[in-house]
């Protein structure tokens, strides 16, 4: 019997292993203030069975107490506090979904997603510009298929890198305003309690020099 047990469950862990992933470009509001990416890690079915999965995207840092508030940063999954929240990923939500096989792992997908650096986000009447959520949909993409998690061939990928381009900028034209107004807010309402604040400054010398890898240029985004 247990003999049996162990050969059924080495079946299973062999089935398990097979299992491809695939990752979702998610988009929501489109053509709205509010417009915005972000991706999803699934299994196959996922989303005709509604299956909630995290969300994985940037945010506008405003926490009062961090070096890079009122900076576009990635944070890992979407939260409700503390928590991580999922969510299903509708049909219209994804535009674009990449088949990454079986031989790719999770961490492998998260790894590409952490390479987004902070992005510092003027205020409205400043000057210059920064990474925001579809530039960070893109950089991971990009990065999975320079390691060849995703074939240079691939018709989806085709798919998605004329969107980007044809969208990019209208993407900005919709979401920058209030985005920046956003950011200057958050570094306005961090003011009081800079005095009070722990910041180290070797973290913020670690902020400075992460945020000058973004070295593409405003055409560019």
């Amino acid at each position: 019997m247990l003999a049996k047990l162990i050969y059924c469950i080495c079946l299973l862990s062999a089935a398990t292993s097979t299992l491809a992933i695939f990752v979702s470009v998610r988009e929501t509001k489109k053509n709205t203030a509010s417009w915005h990416f972000g991706l999803v890690i699934h299994g196959k079915t996922d989303i005709e069975d509604r299956k909630a999965n995290e969300i994985y995207e940037v945010i506008i840092d405003n926490e009062w107490t961090s070096p890079t508030v009122g900076y576009m940063v990635y944070d890992g999954p979407r939260k409700d506090g503390n928590n991580v929240v999922k969510y299903p990923l509708k049909p219209s939500q994804a535009p674009f979904t990449f088949d990454l096989g079986a031989t790719v792992k999770d961490s492998d997908i998260l790894a590409a997603m952490m390479k987004f650096a902070p992005s510092f986000i003027p205020a409205k009447k400043e000057d210059g510009s920064f990474f925001n959520c579809f530039d960070f949909t893109k950089q991971t993409i990009d990065i999975l298929r320079e390691k060849d998690f995703i074939s240079a061939d691939d018709e989806v990928l085709k798919q998605f890198e004329k969107y980007y381009t044809e969208t990019a900028r209208e993407v900005r034209k919709k979401t920058d305003d209030s985005t920046r107004k956003a950011a200057e807010e958050a570094r306005k309402n961090a003011e009081p309690g800079k005095e009070d604040s722990d910041k180290d400054e070797v973290k913020e010398e670690e902020v400075a020099t992460k945020a000058n890898e973004h070295t593409s240029t405003k055409d560019e985004l």
